[in-house]
């Protein structure tokens, strides 16, 4: 077993999750994929939601147990974002889009109804 490994099983073993070790190591799991996971991830895994939310918590506690943060090289902490991210550029070149057509038709003087 690789010290990674280890580290994750430990680190599950801590939290009481010490049956989903062989899963974590089984999908190449290990510290630096951690702040990446997202609760889909974990679903597809057959982790259950209780579990999901315990080793979510454990997350954005952070990875003391796991790995010191020296060690980690990481500037910030990861926060694992469960709702899907806003697009608002995406909604802004939207509504400047609808608008150029609204003029667009204004000017061509067609009635949409």
């Amino acid at each position: 077993m690789g010290r990674s490994v280890e580290q994750i099983a430990d680190w599950l073993a801590k939290l009481g999750l010490g049956q989903y070790a062989k899963v974590f190591a089984d999908n190449d799991i290990d510290v630096s994929v951690l702040p990446h996971l997202r609760d889909k991830d974990l679903k597809d895994l057959g982790i259950s939601l209780g579990h999901r939310r315990k080793i979510f918590a454990a997350i954005n506690e952070g990875f003391a147990a796991v790995q010191p943060l020296a060690e980690a090289d990481r500037a910030e902490e990861h926060v694992i974002q469960e709702t899907p991210e806003r697009r608002y550029v995406t909604v802004l070149s939207l509504i400047w889009w609808a608008q150029q057509l609204c003029l667009l038709a204004s000017t061509l003087k067609i009635c949409v109804t």
